[in-house]
């Protein structure tokens, strides 16, 4: 039902999104990529366009486990994981996946042990900026355990947020 990810997706099955994952991650490595899963955790249980608006979710934490993470848990050795600008009630009350400790530190990192490279999704997206500027949504994202804010192609941004970030360091 998710007009936005149902095209990208490998299936609605968890189990063969898990299957189909490691294949293609393991045949982009093979010709010389870094593959990057995304959205952690989960982005096909919204019907919402984060490009737009805050998706959420409010399923259960078992509905996620079962539902959401489980290709994420069996693709955890993946080099690089992308963010979800979805908010899910019931990991984080306050802040969306891409901006929130819980999730990208406290689960990803701690609970699920994931070791590599966590970029955000584009940080010009309406889901992470309702309320903050780009700087202050990539300096929030970084706080919360991303390695890597993705910006546009708008040189002038992404120096702001490179000069914000650089006196956010020195404070």
């Amino acid at each position: 039902e998710n007009t936005v990810i149902a095209s990208r997706s490998f299936s609605n099955s968890p189990k063969d999104v898990a299957k189909h994952g490691k294949a293609f991650i393991k045949g982009i490595l093979k010709g010389g990529t870094i593959p990057v899963a995304k959205h952690f955790p989960g982005h096909g249980l919204t019907t919402q366009d984060s490009h737009i608006s805050l998706p959420r979710s409010d399923h259960s934490v078992d509905e996620l486990e079962k539902l959401s993470l489980y290709p994420f848990k069996k693709n955890i050795a993946v080099p690089m994981m992308m963010t979800a600008h979805i908010y899910f009630s019931k990991l984080d009350q306050d802040q969306p996946a891409t901006l929130s400790k819980k999730i990208l530190t406290d689960l990803l990192r701690d609970q699920l042990k994931y070791q590599g490279v966590v970029i955000t999704d584009h940080m010009d997206m309406k889901a992470v900026r309702k309320e903050l500027s780009l700087e202050e949504a990539s300096l929030a994202a970084l706080l919360a355990g991303s390695d890597i804010v993705m910006l546009g192609g708008n040189i002038s941004q992404i120096e702001a947020v490179m000069d914000y970030l650089v006196s956010a360091v020195k404070r």
